[in-house]
């Protein structure tokens, strides 16, 4: 059976519509927060179809996944538990 593979962001979500417009782009603003991301895929998914997106995207999971997932341009791995108060607001 396999492992399947990861659903695209850009099939579930209307990124443009919802997220960039009216988007205000302060130098620590964040577009975009993945919580319990796992290797990160939707979001460097995101970032790749979209490079020029504003403000920060980041993936949140625990430490065990953080550490071995792979880097992915203008992604930031964060280590987070979701059951703790969400740093990002």
């Amino acid at each position: 059976m396999g492992i399947p593979k990861p659903q695209r962001i850009e099939n579930v979500y209307l990124i443009e519509e919802r997220l960039v417009e009216g988007f205000e782009n302060e130098p620590q603003a964040t577009l975009f927060v993945d919580v319990g991301a796992g290797y990160g895929y939707m979001v460097a998914g995101l970032r790749k179809m979209m490079p020029d997106l504003p403000g920060r995207v980041i993936a949140q999971d625990l430490p065990n996944m953080i550490q071995i997932a792979p880097k992915a341009p203008g992604v930031e791995m964060q280590i987070y538990n979701f059951f703790t108060e969400q740093p990002i607001k």
